[in-house]
């Protein structure tokens, strides 16, 4: 898993600096498969997730995120339908495990800059 992420780290830096959403999007799913099949620390709820985002055309892509076992997935969804792809998230998942997910919006920023002491 350790030497194919860092070529997927490199490809995916090429395509943020291309703006390409849907190759980043494809690099994601690969890595989720990779952390679930070859490094194996993946759970059901989290396959769940990304299996359930991946499904929708407005998402991109997902993985799950952090040490693994449990905890979060990363979806990259189409801003506009973040909405859409929350209640599908929520009903699928509640409909499969009972239990209701915690679905988190953040957007991407500009970052860390430097600013002018004076």
């Amino acid at each position: 898993h350790v030497v194919s992420e860092n070529q997927r780290v490199r490809e995916a830096v090429t395509a943020l600096r291309r703006g390409d959403l849907v190759e980043l999007g494809r690099l994601l799913l690969a890595s989720h498969a990779s952390l679930r099949d070859d490094y194996e620390v993946s759970c059901p709820e989290l396959d769940a997730v990304v299996e359930i985002c991946a499904d929708g055309p407005e998402v991109y892509g997902a993985r799950l995120t952090g040490a693994g076992f449990g905890g979060s997935a990363l979806c990259l969804v189409e801003s506009s339908a973040a909405a859409r792809t929350r209640a599908r998230l929520v009903e699928a998942f509640q409909g499969r495990f009972g239990q209701t997910p915690g679905v988190y919006e953040c957007a991407v920023g500009d970052g860390a800059q430097v600013g002018s002491l004076t």
